[in-house]
């Protein structure tokens, strides 16, 4: 029996533009950060923005529209394929999922971006959300971390009111 192997070449032109690219959005949205929060912004806050403008919500459209086309040899597809098998077929289950997460996710982050421009309180409302729905795709950290870091800000509100509540009460 004669074993046939191909080898298969792991980084190539197309990884390095995509990795180029990767970083050069990452930047922007590191700039981004700097430029447009308050200047008292918080950690969690410049990395919540990042994130938010970084991350699948931001980016994950281009690699939805080039894994689309696996098929018609498009070069950009096959090689996410590589790194993400799900998208070496174009099952029905994870497209329509990528697509609510393009479609939905996606406006959801910019408005959370707007949120903390703004340093808007209720942006903690939507990050639980949006954290929430990316858990279904894998990512646990992140999420986790913004929905702890949301949900004390959310139930310090609740005991602030809560306390001004019981003040009124008792006079």
């Amino acid at each position: 029996m004669v074993e046939h192997t191909t080898e298969v070449e792991i980084f190539t032109q197309m990884s390095l533009i995509s990795l180029l690219a990767v970083t050069a959005i990452y930047i922007v949205a590191h700039t981004g950060a700097n430029r447009v929060l308050p200047k008292n912004a918080s950690l969690t806050d410049r990395i919540t923005f990042i994130w938010m403008g970084f991350s699948q919500k931001c980016v994950r459209p281009l690699f939805v529209l080039s894994s689309q086309n696996i098929e018609n040899n498009n070069n950009s597809g096959k090689e996410y394929a590589k790194a993400d098998l799900k998208w070496g077929i174009a099952d029905p289950t994870v497209v329509s999922l990528e697509y609510l997460t393009v479609l939905g996710a996606g406006p959801i982050a910019i408005y959370i971006l707007y949120l903390l421009i703004k340093n808007d309180s209720t942006r903690h409302y939507w990050i639980v959300v949006i954290s929430t729905a990316e858990l279904y795709g894998g990512w646990v950290v992140i999420p986790l971390w913004l929905m702890w870091d949301s949900y004390g800000h959310i139930a310090s509100s609740l005991r602030q009111v809560q306390a001004i509540s019981q003040g009124k009460r008792r006079a």
